[in-house]
């Protein structure tokens, strides 16, 4: 319940609308063009959260069939001296953000949707798979995910 939920929990557009649970990041990139532009939807999302959920949340008691929980591993990082950035290339790579090949515009991560793969499987290194049958899982414990880079301050 997002009414008297502690900052930054309270936040309704962290939260999925369908389904119990929480969007963990919102990624989304806009036509330059705006709704004038060509694309098929202005906008293509990459919301990354839990799905498969079920329970009660009145009651705290709600558990996730696909976790979605991106592991990152860093061969060394300081964070004193250095910051991890996000790279949305390497987030998009192998799709075509003017297309849409599902009813959702982009990735609501989701294992029937196309868009989903090259991000989730490919980007983050999820066990991901087409047809909602990965778990969600971090692969290689993190270490293969492209889209978290360790940058100088």
């Amino acid at each position: 319940d997002i009414v008297g939920a502690p900052r930054p929990l309270d936040l309704a557009a962290m939260s999925w609308a369908w389904q119990y649970g929480r969007k963990f990041a919102k990624i989304e990139v806009s036509d330059p063009a705006g709704a004038a532009g060509t694309w098929k939807d202005e906008t293509f999302f990459v919301h990354l959260g839990s799905t498969g959920c079920y329970g009660n949340p009145g009651a705290d008691e709600i558990g996730c069939s696909v976790s979605n929980r991106v592991a990152l591993r860093f061969a060394r990082f300081n964070p004193a001296t250095q910051k991890i950035a996000l790279d949305v290339r390497a987030l998009l790579a192998g799709n075509d953000v003017t297309v849409n090949r599902a009813d959702a515009p982009g990735c609501m991560s989701e294992g029937a949707d196309p868009e989903c793969d090259g991000v989730m499987r490919t980007g983050l290194a999820l066990d991901w798979k087409a047809g909602g049958s990965g778990t969600g899982q971090p692969v290689g414990n993190g270490l293969g995910q492209t889209v978290f880079r360790v940058r100088p301050r």
